[in-house]
């Protein structure tokens, strides 16, 4: 269809199943534009990502860049630099990949012991996925989970308007919990 994708790989460094490839390692046509992301891998506050452009967009985007730069934190990107050139963060990302096995762990136990009822789905970015029963009250259930402070995303706002779904399905999010919190919300 001649259109750009953009793939903005923004948890790529905690999948540690590397049989699961960035689209752009895919594109043989160059109508990728892959996106990176350093601020969730390290901290919040530092505003420093990669990106990989098709030939034909890159000395425009570089022009474009430039003048955008004036700005820019100098010092942000040095500590960047050093930070990669010195191996820490490779072990910052072997530390963050080894914390997210222990979640995926402590949620695949878990939920091998919950009734066959809820089907629940764990992926290598971090998200796992509950999916309802049709003949489960989704508004009983949402009422349970609040009364419960217990957080789920309707996967809704990420699927088109006219899509429609035979089951419900929420995300939960694992990134910030502990592996006992996941055993905990999970049961």
């Amino acid at each position: 269809y001649d259109v750009y994708l953009v793939e903005d790989d923004y948890l790529g460094d905690f999948i540690s199943n590397t049989s699961n490839l960035p689209l752009h390692f895919y594109d043989t046509n160059e109508r990728v534009i892959y996106l990176k992301s350093f601020s969730k891998i390290m901290f919040p506050g530092l505003r420093v990502g990669a990106c990989l452009l098709p030939s034909v967009l890159r000395n425009s985007f570089i022009e474009y860049r430039t003048i955008l730069e004036v700005d820019s934190s100098m010092f942000s990107q040095a500590a960047l630099n050093l930070y990669i050139k010195t191996g820490m963060f490779d072990e910052h990302i072997k530390d963050a990949r080894s914390i997210q096995k222990k979640r995926d762990q402590a949620f695949l136990k878990q939920s091998s012991q919950t009734p066959d009822l809820f089907k629940l789905q764990l992926f290598d970015t971090g998200k796992s996925f509950i999916t309802l029963p049709q003949d489960v009250s989704t508004s009983l259930f949402e009422k349970y989970l609040k009364e419960e402070h217990i957080k789920l995303e309707d996967i809704g706002r990420n699927v088109p308007n006219n899509y429609t779904c035979q089951n419900k399905i929420y995300t939960i999010e694992l990134l910030q919990l502990t592996p006992d919190q996941i055993t905990q919300g999970i049961s």
